[in-house]
This record gives structure tokens, sequence and C-alpha cells, in this order.
């Protein structure tokens, strides 16, 4: 009989790593254009969590895996998000494209190729939805104004996901994960 593969934990935030520089297997991706997030380490609510703040600023916080997403192909993972963007622009516009909260995944295929997409928490959009920016993908896994401040518990089935983006059949890992905010 086929047996599930055990738990496997590619992020670990229950007791604080180093930032600066940030440990080994990670990178701290800053852009030109903006200043870079604030990364800190915080208890909420009793749990040991990594705090990402951003105020007109953004970054993404890397870690480097190598994943089958056939033996894997649930992701789960819990956030919290402290503050709604409150925002007029539409957010499926490059405009509105701002989210407190998103997990940037990379992939590669059996053949070698690339694709890339966004986990986010949606302002407007909810739960199951997708959203394009320049034909970039982005999955809404959470979001609303009334799942603010308190954690949410996610999981998805990212091998599905990612079929229904790609709707291709050949083998794919995923080869970066990434926390990002940007605001």
């Amino acid at each position: 009989a086929d047996v599930a593969p055990p738990e496997l934990v590619v992020m670990d935030f229950s007791s604080p790593m180093a930032l600066d520089p940030v440990a080994p297997g990670w990178r701290h991706r800053r852009f030109l254009t903006r200043a870079p997030m604030d990364i800190s380490f915080a208890e909420k609510d009793g749990r040991a969590a990594i705090r990402l703040a951003t105020d007109n600023s953004a970054s993404m916080l890397f870690r480097h895996v190598d994943v089958d997403l056939e033996l894997y192909p649930v992701l789960a993972w819990q956030w919290l998000v402290e503050q709604a963007i409150d925002s007029p622009l539409d957010e499926l516009t490059r405009e509105g494209d701002d989210h407190p909260a998103r997990l940037f995944n990379s992939f590669r295929t059996e053949a070698g190729e690339r694709h890339a997409m966004e986990i986010i928490w949606g302002n407007r959009l909810r739960r199951g939805e997708y959203k394009y920016i320049g034909g970039f993908p982005h999955y809404v896994a959470n979001g609303g104004a009334e799942n603010v401040g308190s954690w949410q518990n996610e999981e998805i089935n990212l091998l599905a996901i990612y079929r229904e983006i790609w709707q291709e059949g050949t083998a794919v890992s995923i080869t970066d994960i990434g926390l990002f905010c940007d605001t």
C-alpha cells in the first residue's frame, strides 16, 4: 500500500533566525525602487512568528527548496494580517496590486521549464479566486477585513492550483518559496 510521506517543514519560525545577514539557505531580495520590509520575530497570541511590516516598502524573504509536488502537493501555513489594505484601487490592476501578505512560489518542470505565482491575501477578492497581472498568476487563499486580526490556518492543494494555471501534466517541483509584502 502507498504510504503518505511525512510532513515536510520548509519554513519554521518557532525560534528566531539570523536576519542580517540572513541564515544559510535564505535570501532577502530587495528592490531598487523601494525600501525593504521590516523583518522581526515576535510572539502573537502565544505563537512564535516572523513579523513583516511595510510602509511604502517591499521585499521578499526567500527559501530555496527542491520539493516534488507529486509527493507533497499540499501547502499548509498560518498567517495573521494585522491591518487590511483599504484602497479604492482595483486590486486586479497593477496600480492596485498591493496585498498585506503574499507567498511567492517558483517551480521547475521535469523538462526544465520555470514558472512562478503568488498566493495572496485578497483585499476584496475572495478565497479560491485568481487574478493575473501582466500574465502573472495570483491565487487568493484568504482575505477580507473580517479575517484581519486573527490567526488563519490555511491548507491548499498547490499541485492542483499549479495544474489549473498551467494545465500541463509533467512532473513539477517547487524551487523557491518566499514571504513577500508590498504596500
